[in-house]
C-alpha cells in the first residue's frame, strides 16, 4: 500500500525539520511526502528545499499563491497523488518511527476498516515530553471501542468531542476519503472534526491503536487555540446539524463541550476575560454542567489556576 503523506506549512521554519525527519525515519518504506506551503510570507519552502532537495524522489514541494487554510492546502496536495492511503502530519508535530507500519498492518488485517488512528504524546516547544498531558485524552479514546462500534454509534461519539481522532494520528484509505469529498475547504477550523463525523455517518469503520505514535507539540501558536479557528468549529457544527438533523438532540452537549474547550484554551493562553465570557455562556446554556462554574472560578483566579489547567483536571 502506497501512503501519501500531507504536510501543510505556514511560517513553519522553526519545527518543520523535526516533522520531516520523523517521516524520513519511518520503518514502513512505501510512502511519498508532499509539503504544501499555504502562501507563507517567508521562505519556508526554500528552506525545506535547501535542506532536503527532493528527498530521493520521495518528497514533493507545492506552493500556493494565496492562503487557503489547512483544509484547502491538504486537499490541493492530496489531488497531486494517487496512493491507496493518506496520512497527515503538521509542521510542529512528530511521528514515532513505526507509526505507518503499525497502521498499514491494521488496515490490511481488517479490510472492513477504512481508517486507523492512534493515541498521542504531548511535547513542549523544545521537544520535551509533557508527562501526563495526554492521559485524559487517550483515556477517552480507550473508552470508545471504535473497532467494535456500528457507524451510527461512532458518529454520535465523534459528534460530541473534537479530540477523539487527531488528524495527525490518522491513516485513511483514499477511496472512502474521496467518495465523501474530503475536507470542506470553506471551513477554517473544525474541518477535520466535520470530516470525521461525515466519515462515520457515511458508514465507514474506524480502528484505534492504543499506542502513542504521535508527539503533538503544545505551544502558544497552536492554531487550535486561536479564535478564528474556534469560530470555524461553530460553523462546522452548524453544517453538521443541517446535514444530519438526527444529531440535534446532542447539540446542547456538543455546544457545551465547545464552550468548555474554548474557555480552557483562553485560560491557558492568559486570556482570562474571554474565558469568563465563555464560562458565562456555558452556565446559561447548561446550568447543571459543573464545568461552567469551575471555569468561571478559574478565570477569576487567573495565573493561580493555570498549573491546574495544565494537568487538564477538567
Amino acid at each position: 500500500m502506497e501512503v501519501d503523506i500531507v504536510l501543510p506549512v505556514y511560517r513553519g521554519r522553526r519545527w518543520i525539520r523535526e516533522a520531516v525527519d520523523s517521516v524520513l525515519a519511518q520503518t514502513y518504506p512505501r510512502w511519498h511526502l508532499t509539503i504544501v506551503d499555504d502562501a507563507s510570507p517567508d521562505d519556508t519552502l526554500d528552506y525545506v528545499k535547501q535542506a532536503y532537495g527532493e528527498g530521493g524522489g520521495r518528497l514533493s514541494l507545492l506552493r500556493l499563491t494565496h492562503r487557503r487554510g489547512p483544509g484547502g492546502a491538504r486537499m490541493e496536495a492530496i489531488r497531486q497523488k494517487q496512493g491507496g492511503a493518506i496520512a497527515f502530519i503538521d509542521q510542529d508535530d512528530r511521528w514515532h518511527p513505526q507509526k505507518l507500519a503499525y497502521q498499514v498492518e491494521r488496515l490490511q488485517r481488517a479490510p472492513v476498516v477504512e481508517a486507523v488512528h492512534t493515541d498521542i504524546q504531548c511535547i513542549d516547544s523544545y521537544g520535551r515530553r509533557l508527562c501526563g498531558r495526554a492521559d485524559r485524552e487517550n483515556a477517552k479514546r480507550a473508552y470508545i471501542p471504535s473497532d467494535r462500534l456500528e457507524p451510527e454509534a461512532l458518529t454520535r461519539h465523534l459528534f460530541l468531542r473534537a479530540d477523539v481522532i487527531r488528524l495527525v494520528s490518522a491513516l485513511v484509505r483514499r477511496r472512502p476519503f474521496e467518495q465523501i469529498g474530503g475536507f470542506d475547504e470553506t471551513l477554517l477550523g473544525g474541518e477535520d472534526w466535520e470530516f470525521w463525523v461525515r466519515f462515520a455517518a457515511s458508514g465507514y469503520h474506524v480502528a484505534h491503536l492504543a499506542t502513542s505514535l504521535i508527539e503533538r507539540r503544545l505551544h502558544p501558536g497552536n492554531t487550535s487555540r486561536q479564535s478564528v479557528w474556534r469560530e470555524g468549529h461553530w460553523c462546522a457544527l452548524e453544517k453538521v446539524l443541517r446535514t444530519y438533523p438526527r444529531l440535534t438532540g446532542l447539540a446542547t452537549r456538543r455546544k457545551a463541550n465547545l464552550l468548555c474547550e474554548e474557555a480552557i484554551a483562553a485560560l491557558i493562553t492568559g486570556h482570562d476575560a474571554h474565558a469568563r465570557q465563555q464560562a458565562r455562556q456555558l452556565i446559561r446554556l447548561a446550568p447543571h454542567d459543573w464545568r461552567g462554574s469551575a471555569l468561571f472560578l478559574f478565570a477569576c483566579l487567573g495565573p493561580i489556576a493555570r498549573p491546574l489547567l495544565a494537568r487538564r483536571i477538567i
